[in-house]
């Protein structure tokens, strides 16, 4: 029996194409090859589609006492969730007085994210401490109603809010800025990462 007749592959099939042993051991080596680069682009292919269906999944998120949920992915929201966040955010930094900075602050500090959160702790401290400096001064803070909240390329807000200082009993007239957010999704977390107040 000719050594090509005897030759066996790792798959149980025998090449015959060549006479001589070198050149079954050759066929065999490219064949292996081509098997092991197919599989290492079909690798790449599940690799690719299993982060575009992770991007691309988004979760029914429903809080309690709320009508309707929210859809959230991991890094996108819906509309809905973008404004109840935002309208959280104006009530935690604009409306405080010295008796609720301290604990305001503290809860908004949680939605920053880790590389902004410390450059703003010490911006809230400042702000506490002139609260607490100045007890009879407190900030009342609410939407606009008649205005929506702006959101664009799930990074950036803009918040309408009325802003009424409160001295002692008496109110001063309201006055009108945007409360400015950048944030990002972070595997369906929303982190701020800046806020400012800008005029209108």
């Amino acid at each position: 029996m000719a050594a090509a007749e005897r030759k066996e592959s790792l798959f149980g099939f025998r090449l015959r194409k060549y006479v001589n042993e070198a050149g079954n051991v050759y066929g065999e080596n490219r064949i292996m090859r081509l098997l092991v680069g197919l599989m290492f682009l079909g690798m790449l292919y599940l690799g690719y589609r299993i982060e575009v269906n992770t991007g691309n999944q988004r979760t029914l998120i429903i809080p309690p006492f709320e009508a309707k949920g929210f859809l959230i992915g991991a890094s996108t929201a819906d509309l809905s969730y973008y404004n109840r966040i935002g309208m959280m955010i104006a009530d935690l930094y604009l409306d405080v007085s010295a008796a609720n900075a301290r604990q305001k602050y503290a809860e908004l500090l949680k939605l920053f994210s880790t590389d902004s959160h410390n450059r703003y702790r010490e911006k809230f401290k400042k702000k506490i401490n002139d609260l607490e400096s100045y007890k009879n001064i407190s900030y009342m803070a609410e939407k606009r109603m008649d205005k929506t909240i702006t959101v664009e390329n799930d990074t950036s807000m803009k918040i309408p809010v009325l802003i009424t200082k409160v001295i002692g009993s008496q109110l001063t007239p309201a006055i009108e800025i945007s409360l400015a957010v950048d944030f990002h999704m972070d595997n369906g977390r929303f982190e701020i990462t800046g806020l400012k107040e800008l005029s209108p």
